[in-house]
């Protein structure tokens, strides 16, 4: 029997999105193959957590009854033992930062190939996973097989593989409640050198809106302030391009695509933007996209439900008048 892992993040409560996403992709690699789905959960989980990954493709979860906020070597090292016993064939890890450390930790471990930040794994003729993911200064998407005779692994942003429940056709799930008692964290202590203040970071919630606003190049620095207004009004959110953060014009944690988030909202309206791959590629998930470009010829109409060959500062001044009409 072959055994497809999917490590949930420690924190399971505010990541089961993503865990969810991955035991679906999982169970669809084992079509028409004799392999199995097994999640592993940490710390206090219930009964509901367990259905809930259950619903989306495990034929088998393992919870680990393991003490809380421990560090990502910790984790690695409950892994490291399950996968010592079980020999998986594949590993998928989450994107998220505990879930990256515990990915590189293991994959050192084991000698195994880690692709970092897939969109897409495949089951290729020669019964191998090929690994997608954004190269080249993400203007390619390379395809990525490990020929040696090793664990495949892999780390999955938020929102690159959507959620599909599987759970009439698994029938009655195996579940082990695994003692981590003899677990150790073994890991080095670091001396305190410097303490600096941390800038208090800007809450943005990009993953779970359902209306987000892109913002290109083409976008003035005046109409950036209108489509904020424009976004809180819709009770949205505003997301932007790899150039606009490159330039400073735009923080990080609103950039979208295979270097930023992946998003998945009911409606993302593109402002400006030109639709290069690195960027479309976060949105891949996403239900209808409208792009209002003044060039006729943008790629990214090629990707829009609906497009709008226009001068954007004229299709956003006439929402923030609008917007603005209804406020007053």
């Amino acid at each position: 029997m072959k055994y497809i892992f999917v490590i949930a993040d420690p924190n399971f409560k505010e990541n089961s999105k993503a865990c969810t996403e991955l035991v679906s992709k999982a169970y669809e690699l084992t079509n028409n193959r004799d392999a199995k789905v097994v999640t592993i959960l940490f710390g206090d989980i219930s009964e509901e957590d367990i259905c809930e990954v259950v619903k989306y493709g495990s034929h088998k979860v393992i919870v680990c009854n393991c003490k809380e906020n421990g560090g990502y070597r910790y984790y690695s090292n409950i892994v490291n033992v399950l996968c010592s016993r079980e020999q998986p064939e594949l590993v998928i890890f989450p994107g998220t930062i505990v879930g990256k450390g515990i990915a590189s930790t293991v994959a050192t471990k084991f000698g195994g190939g880690l692709t970092a930040e897939c969109i897409d794994i495949k089951v290729d003729g020669k019964e191998r996973y090929c690994f997608s993911r954004a190269a080249m200064n993400s203007s390619m998407i390379a395809q990525i097989v490990c020929n040696e005779d090793c664990i495949q692994m892999c780390t999955v942003k938020l929102n690159v593989f959507q959620k599909t429940g599987y759970q009439l056709e698994l029938g009655e799930p195996e579940i082990e409640y695994f003692d981590c008692a003899d677990i150790s964290e073994n890991e080095n202590v670091l001396n305190l050198i410097k303490r600096e203040k941390v800038e208090q970071k800007e809450q943005v919630d990009l993953e779970n809106k359902q209306l987000i606003f892109g913002i290109g190049r083409g976008v003035s620095k005046e109409d950036i302030d209108k489509i904020k207004v424009i976004s809180k009004f819709y009770n949205g959110e505003y997301g932007t391009t790899r150039y606009l953060v490159e330039e400073g014009i735009m923080k990080k944690n609103r950039q979208v695509g295979q270097s930023g988030i992946n998003v998945c909202p009911k409606l993302y309206i593109a402002f400006g933007i030109s639709g290069a791959s690195q960027h479309m590629v976060g949105l891949k998930n996403t239900g209808k996209i409208v792009a209002v470009n003044s060039d006729k010829n943008a790629p990214i109409f090629k990707y829009a439900d609906y497009g709008i060959i226009a001068d954007s500062h004229e299709i956003i001044d006439c929402l923030y008048k609008k917007v603005i009409g209804d406020i007053i």
